[in-house]
């Protein structure tokens, strides 16, 4: 016990606070990244099982993987462990720095873009495009990765800066600002799988949302999306943004409706809040416990942004 809290047994002074610790530390488990994956993938021999569906990898040519967010170096490490050479190549950009076998590492910077994100989302734009009816590519989608994964339609890096910043000055919900910035986005809300349409595509979703919104996590680049351009320009009118940061309609894309173009599409849910909860329930359980889950999916302004 202590592992993951590192000033356990400072804090762990009576019978009590060792119980809360040693539950919490039950959920912080189970939502550790590569036990998420290990719950959620296996491989056996040629045999690829991800959620309920089962890949058979001696039909494909090549398998590639891409990911955003602050999951994405840790999880790219884990397939790494479980695929082997099976990878041909992939990319992954995160805040962390770390070294792949099969697989390109960069470093991006959150929670606002810069060229280095530019830079590095170009690169898994042109791999996305080079990509085949025979080929796998695996997605790692995580928070973070809306500015990550950055690769804007027609708005400067300036404005869009400008408008990530006001929408969370404003206090706005994260769906309303990840509709905003999916239709600022040339890869964002279900782009990138279109991107990739040609070829299979897995995506593993590490939830950090409330109420497990797959197309709200990094801004969904492999969901389709719901929301439309003018969704978008109501919320930037809503808060002022357009006057502020200079965007006008034509800065914004729509995003692929075209069910045809996620048919190919696997999109899994690796890890969200309940997985830590569940955790946790089981573990109060275990030490005489009645535990009930009041709610999974609160939000509250935690702090006041100063931007």
């Amino acid at each position: 016990m202590g592992e993951l809290v590192k000033n356990y047994h400072s804090i762990a002074t009576t019978k009590l606070r060792q119980d809360a610790l040693s539950i919490f530390e039950q959920g912080m488990v189970a939502v550790k990244t590569e036990t998420a994956l290990r719950r959620n993938i296996a491989v056996n021999g040629a045999k690829l099982k991800v959620g309920s569906k089962v890949y058979d990898l001696k039909n494909f040519e090549k398998v590639f993987v891409v990911g955003c967010g602050k999951a994405s170096l840790e999880a790219a490490r884990v397939l790494e462990k479980m695929l082997g050479k099976r990878i041909t190549s992939g990319i992954v950009i995160d805040v962390k720095q770390g070294k792949l076998k099969h697989i390109k590492s960069f470093v991006g910077t959150h929670p606002f873009p810069s060229t280095k994100n530019l830079q590095a989302t170009g690169q898994i734009v042109a791999m996305l495009k080079n990509v085949g009816p025979r080929d796998l590519v695996i997605v790692i989608v995580s928070g973070g990765g809306s500015s990550l994964l950055y690769w804007p339609h027609n708005v400067g890096l300036k404005n869009f800066i400008c408008a990530t910043k006001n929408l969370m000055r404003s206090g706005v919900a994260i769906r309303e600002m990840n509709i905003v910035r999916k239709h600022l986005s040339a890869i964002q809300g279900g782009q990138l799988a279109q991107l990739a349409k040609k070829s299979s595509l897995i995506s593993l979703i590490f939830s950090d949302v409330p109420g497990d919104d797959i197309g709200t996590v990094a801004s969904g680049p492999t969901v389709i999306d719901e929301s439309t351009v003018k969704d978008a320009m109501r919320i930037l009118s809503k808060y002022d943004i357009s006057n502020k940061c200079n965007i006008t309609k034509g800065d914004l894309s729509e995003t692929p409706h075209d069910q045809n173009i996620f048919r190919k599409v696997q999109n899994v849910l690796v890890v969200n809040n309940g997985s830590a909860v569940k955790a946790m329930v089981a573990a109060a359980r275990k030490l005489g416990y009645r535990p009930r889950i009041i709610s999974t999916a609160l939000t509250w302004e935690s702090y006041s942004l100063r931007l």
